[in-house]
Formats: structure tokens, C-alpha cells, sequence
């Protein structure tokens, strides 16, 4: 199926693969009307599309997984595309858009006890808080990231590096979508200084 072998592009790093097997996914879920599979090829080409520097795309297709899920009174799959829209609206500088966007999927997020997209979620509040000068807040923002982690006993998802680092290495591997303790750690000490997170991404 070209959606399952999106899914293991997309976690082998091999993007533009990633998006040619999603696209072909879609035009088939498009047809026979599987909203869940069309949802999920949505969101694997969001991803992707990102991560291969086609940013329009993937905001389109956040945009419809909203308009979806919306329709529906979904919560889980609106949550991570309220996530995406928000993290795009903070890679464009839009810091206040960002907040509101993010902090909505994470109201979905938790209503429906996702501890990893709530975790996603915060960690973009936590890079607006540092960008907004509250350092102090970030840290909070990833301590609590750190709570949410624990208990599953991982912090990382098979989902790649959406146009940011860990602090510690600007070489992360894919799905890294939080370094609890180093972050928190990182933003502790050097917060005072108000140092934002390293982001790895070109302004395009």
C-alpha cells in the first residue's frame, strides 16, 4: 500500500519518496472515500512536505486535516493538525498565531488524553515563550514534557525533523520530538541570556 510505504519513507528520511507514495495514496482515498486512511496520507505528506522544504504544501494539507476532523468533532487528528499549523505559523515569525493555534491543539490534545501530540504542542510554546523573552516559562513549558515522557518511557516518535533541532546536536535524528532533559537543562542555564532553540531550516 502507498500509504504504509510513505509512512516508511518518511521514517527512513527519504522525503521527496515519502511525498511521491503519499500523493498516490490520496488519489486513491480521494476515490473510495476512507476519510481515516485519507487523513493519515494527509498527514504523512504534511510531514514530509516540510521536511523537503515544500512548506505550502504541507499547510494545505494541514487545512484540510482540520477541515476534516472539524466536520466530524475529531479530536485527535485536529489536534496534530492544529500543531502543524502552529509550528508553521512559528517558522514564519508569526509568534502570536503560533500560541493560539498550538494552544488549541493541545486542549484537543488533552481531551483526548494524547500525551504525545500535547507534548509536541508545548514544545512549540515553549520556543515562542523563548522568542517572547520568557526563558523561565520555556523551562516549565519542557519540564512538563519531561513529565509526559516518562511514564511511556520514551520521548521520541517515528516521525522526522520538522524544521528543528535539539540543542544539543544539529544532526538530530528524525523523530526526536523532544530531549526533555537536555532541553530543559539547556534552557535553564542559558535562559538567562534568553537563547532561543537552534532551528535548522532555510526562510523559504
Amino acid at each position: 500500500m502507498a500509504d504504509a510505504a510513505g509512512h516508511h519513507a518518511l521514517v527512513a528520511q527519504d522525503y521527496a519518496t515519502a511525498c511521491r507514495h503519499f500523493e498516490s495514496s490520496l488519489a486513491v482515498f480521494r476515490t473510495d472515500g476512507n476519510q481515516l486512511y485519507l487523513i493519515s496520507s494527509l498527514l504523512g505528506l504534511a510531514l514530509a512536505s516540510d521536511a523537503d522544504g515544500n512548506r505550502t504544501r504541507s499547510e494545505v494539507c494541514w487545512q484540510e486535516i482540520l477541515a476534516l476532523t472539524e466536520a466530524r468533532g475529531e479530536s485527535v487528528y485536529r489536534g496534530w493538525a492544529l500543531w502543524g499549523l502552529g509550528l508553521g505559523a512559528w517558522q514564519r515569525g508569526e509568534h502570536s498565531r503560533a500560541k493560539d493555534l498550538v494552544t488549541q491543539g493541545l486542549h484537543r490534545a488533552r481531551s483526548v488524553d494524547n500525551c504525545v501530540s500535547a507534548g509536541v504542542c508545548m514544545e512549540v510554546l515553549s520556543w515562542v515563550a523563548v522568542d517572547g523573552g520568557a526563558p523561565r516559562r520555556a523551562a516549565r513549558l519542557m519540564g512538563a514534557i519531561a513529565a509526559l515522557a516518562r511514564p511511556a518511557g520514551s520521548a521520541s516518535i517515528n516521525y522526522p525533523d520538522v524544521g528543528f533541532s535539539t540543542p544539543s546536536s544539529s544532526n538530530a535524528p528524525a523523530g526526536r520530538w523532544v530531549t526533555a532533559r537536555s532541553r530543559r537543562s539547556s534552557v535553564t542555564t542559558s535562559g538567562r541570556d534568553s537563547k532561543k532553540p537552534q532551528r535548522t531550516h532555510s526562510t523559504r
